[in-house]
């Protein structure tokens, strides 16, 4: 019983050292756009475009970068919905 509790032990740190890498792959740029999205979760891409002085296109294309990899969803409509963080 107790080898099996190390194994599974082991199976979870090696899940949060992958997890920590994960984070720490994001670009600059990402993690702004992550950071804001989690202090706003309503913003639409206009909005996050004005705050951070970007174009909406480069938050569209950032967004679409962090929803493919899985760190962000968006929950309801474009207008009356909000993020949620993966």
């Amino acid at each position: 019983m107790d080898e099996e509790y190390l194994y599974n032990f082991g199976q979870d740190v090696q899940t949060n050292q992958t997890d920590q890498s994960n984070q720490s792959m994001l670009t600059e740029e990402e993690q702004r756009l992550l950071d804001m999205i989690k202090e706003y979760p309503d913003m639409t891409n206009v909005l996050l475009a004005q705050t951070l002085g970007w174009s909406v296109s480069r938050v569209k294309y950032y967004v679409q970068k962090l929803k493919k990899s899985g760190k962000i969803k968006r929950k309801g409509t474009s207008r009356n919905g909000n993020w949620k963080i993966l």
